[in-house]
């Protein structure tokens, strides 16, 4: 069987893949996933009843009027739109209810509905999709009216689901490319087209993600709450709250701090150039609407901005279209890791400040550390060097675009997108750099204090480690995310060009990637060796004096037993996580050239 021939079985088991990571990823929501998408299945088998006359006519497999792709599709989508904003933004419903619940609401929004589709469009003949999404809107204000706290969460569930549609419907064009002729009957009573997209299609799923991204917390009088809650609560109060950009103090609440070093870690996330372009994202979006919103918020701004921005240049043809456009969303997912990594990089290194400070034992190491902080935490160097990379970016895709002119056309948001990703990769390689100067100055210092009998125990030595391992596989993603296009069109376009620059790219990010993660840990390691030696030195002349002194043998031999373990205590700092993290950052690296095999089998496959 050619699924070709039925893309809305496609469709549907994209929605459901989708469905299943949700599943996978968050075990919180798994009973609640469940549930919603259960009571949600045969909304679409109905809704049909509607649809099929007067809005579309997908082919499907079993040729019922209730059909397996209905099922599928309501059933993924209703889950995903219960669980979007809460994977997004890492939330989970509240412990406790803390509204009343309105389990009538289930009942009044299917009336609703029904009603609408009854009256305004079997007997007033108004297209069935336009009818929904009025339905969808009078849903809407009656839940705001009755939860004000849902309001922004409703908002941007209806964004979030509006993207995946449009990110689901660029991969069926590249399927099927006549997909519209396929399903429409009577799609588009408008006349009004984006980017292949019906303007009734981006409505509906956005009326749509509106109320079913809430309708749970609506019915059961749950609120939303932060599935991760920081160890230290007062370093969650340092990068969290503010009241406005230009008073707001990194440093908030630092008189509780217990250092000058910790002071100074929690006041540098000021001169970090991603951190701050985020914090001051999240504080205008949340002037604008007068609420305060995490900066998760602006991260998700910043990285659907170039799909936004390209917008306007739809009407001087100017926009990113077909498969450019695919690659724009693709990328996307590498803007927000690269946000999103440096905030919680940031914060973990920020947590493991005490564990540092206490292995620096003396001040004038303190005072060493604070001064190589100071010296290349420079917001000016960041935005410069950040500035050059991402014009770099635009100036190599320039020339480069002759070469991919066959299979895709380029537009604002394709270059924008690259100008984003050089500059705020180039910002996190910045960042790794400091990061590597800050363990190579701490292998530098004498007097560290570390556990004298297993010194690869020290709680600083062990963390870091384990920090260092989680930054080179999170590197090695993004250096994934990078090239993957890249090596997808050398096995496209047979260009030296193509070749060579992809080839430089990937000696250079790899090389970055080494350097900064690998490097360090071996210095984790010398450390380590570095106080073995010491403290094996000092019991060899302890022991020889005991000899000397003639005191028990039922002594001395507890120091040479304490001698031995020393000695056999491990070299290595990684632990078993750390050790997985680094093979799988070695696989992950060799990935992108395992494409073009990939590619051979599906084609052998189809054959």
């Amino acid at each position: 069987m050619n699924l070709l021939r039925y893309p809305y079985f496609i469709y549907s088991i994209i929605f459901l893949i989708i469905w299943s990571l949700i599943w996978l990823f968050r075990k919180d929501l798994r009973k609640k996933l469940l549930f919603v998408s259960i009571i949600l299945c045969p909304i679409g088998p109905i809704s049909e009843i509607w649809y099929f006359k007067d809005y579309w006519a997908p082919l499907t497999i079993t040729k019922f009027f209730i059909n397996i792709e209905d099922l599928i599709f309501t059933f993924a989508l209703g889950g995903i739109t219960y669980g979007i904003y809460k994977i997004v933004f890492n939330l989970t419903n509240s412990e406790k209810k803390q509204y009343k619940s309105r389990i009538w609401f289930i009942f009044f929004a299917l009336a609703v509905v029904l009603g609408s589709l009854t009256l305004f469009s079997s007997f007033l003949k108004i297209n069935s999709v336009v009818v929904t999404i009025i339905a969808f809107c009078f849903l809407t204000i009656i839940i705001w009216r009755l939860r004000k706290d849902l309001i922004v969460p409703s908002l941007i569930s209806g964004l979030f689901i509006s993207i995946l549609f449009f990110i689901i419907y660029q991969i069926m064009f590249q399927l099927v490319p006549n997909l519209g002729e396929l399903w429409c009957k009577n799609c588009n009573p408008s006349g009004i087209v984006i980017y292949g997209l019906n303007i009734e299609e981006f409505l509906w799923d956005f009326s749509w993600g509106v109320v079913g991204g809430v309708f749970y917390e609506m019915v059961s009088g749950y609120s939303f709450t932060s599935l991760s809650s920081f160890k230290n609560n007062n370093v969650k109060k340092i990068l969290s709250n503010f009241n406005t950009f230009d008073n707001y103090r990194n440093g908030l609440g630092k008189k509780k701090l217990n250092s000058s070093l910790d002071i100074l870690m929690s006041t540098s996330t000021q001169k970090v150039l991603l951190i701050r372009i985020t914090r001051k994202v999240d504080y205008y979006i949340s002037k604008l609407i007068d609420f305060p919103l995490s900066a998760d918020y602006a991260i998700f701004t910043i990285t659907i901005s170039p799909l936004f921005l390209d917008l306007p240049f739809f009407y001087v043809n100017f926009h990113t279209a077909g498969t450019a456009l695919c690659w724009v969303l693709f990328y996307t997912t590498l803007t927000y890791c690269l946000l999103k990594f440096s905030q919680t990089a940031w914060l973990s290194l920020i947590k493991l400040t005490e564990h540092i400070n206490n292995l620096l034992a003396t001040e004038t190491n303190k005072k060493l550390l604070i001064d190589l902080i100071n010296k290349y935490i420079n917001l000016k160097k960041q935005i410069i060097s950040s500035f050059i990379t991402g014009i770099v970016g635009i100036t190599i895709l320039y020339y480069l675009s002759p070469f991919f002119s066959k299979f895709v056309k380029f537009g604002f948001a394709s270059y924008f997108q690259v100008f984003l990703n050089a500059f705020l990769g180039m910002n996190a390689v910045y960042l790794f750099w400091v990061g590597t100067l800050y363990f190579y100055r701490v292998k530098s210092m004498a007097n560290l204090s570390l556990c004298w009998y297993s010194p690869a125990d020290t709680p600083a030595i062990s963390e870091l480690s384990a920090l260092l391992a989680s930054c080179a596989l999170k590197s090695i993603v993004g250096l994934v995310l990078l090239l993957f296009p890249l090596f997808y069109y050398i096995n496209k376009i047979s260009s030296p060009q193509i070749v060579y620059a992809t080839s430089f790219i990937f000696s250079l990010s790899i090389s970055a990637a080494i350097s900064i993660t690998f490097f360090p840990q071996y210095w984790l390691i010398q450390i380590v060796k570095k106080q073995k030696d010491q403290s094996l030195a000092e019991l060899r002349i302890k022991i020889d004096s005991m000899f000397i002194a003639g005191e028990k043998e039922e002594t001395i031999n507890k120091k040479i037993a304490l001698y031995h373990n020393i000695r056999q205590s491990p070299d290595s700092v990684m632990d078993i996580n750390s050790t997985i993290n680094y093979l799988l950052s070695v696989t992950l690296t060799f990935a992108p050239y395992l494409l073009k095999y990939v590619i051979k089998i599906l084609k052998y496959t189809q054959q």
